[in-house]
């Protein structure tokens, strides 16, 4: 008998239980639960290879660290794009060989620097 696939839940924001997760092991049927300690538990992992489960369970039970470190990826990629866009008017903007000539190159030049700076800074705070 054929079953249908699945559909992925692509795009779906539902809220999760919230972090930090654990993955602990119940030794007597060799499960691991993963959620919040002392709390809800979000996942149940059991298998005869013991390796794997463990390896799993401790994946799953770092998601909400996982999804945090994306958010903070996508908003410094997000400010890397504004300085390479920046950067980019303003090189296409000079005529050749006018490198830093005008008023205006300079100023464009500062924006450049002090948007690129910021974006430095926040990459490396991590």
């Amino acid at each position: 008998m054929k079953t249908k696939p699945k559909q992925a839940l692509k795009g779906t924001r539902a809220a999760h239980t919230p972090g930090p997760w654990v993955a602990e092991l119940n030794e007597a049927n060799n499960t691991f639960f993963v959620g919040q300690p002392h709390g809800p538990t979000v996942a149940l992992i059991s298998s005869t290879a013991r390796g794997h489960i463990e390896a799993n369970a401790r994946l799953i039970a770092r998601a909400p660290e996982m999804e945090i470190e994306i958010e903070r990826l996508r908003e410094v990629n997000k400010d890397l794009l504004e300085c390479v866009k920046l950067a980019h008017v303003f090189l296409d903007s000079l005529p050749e060989g006018w490198l830093g000539k005008t008023v205006a190159d300079i100023g464009a030049l500062n924006d450049f620097y002090i948007k690129s700076r910021a974006a430095i800074e926040k990459a490396e705070k991590a």
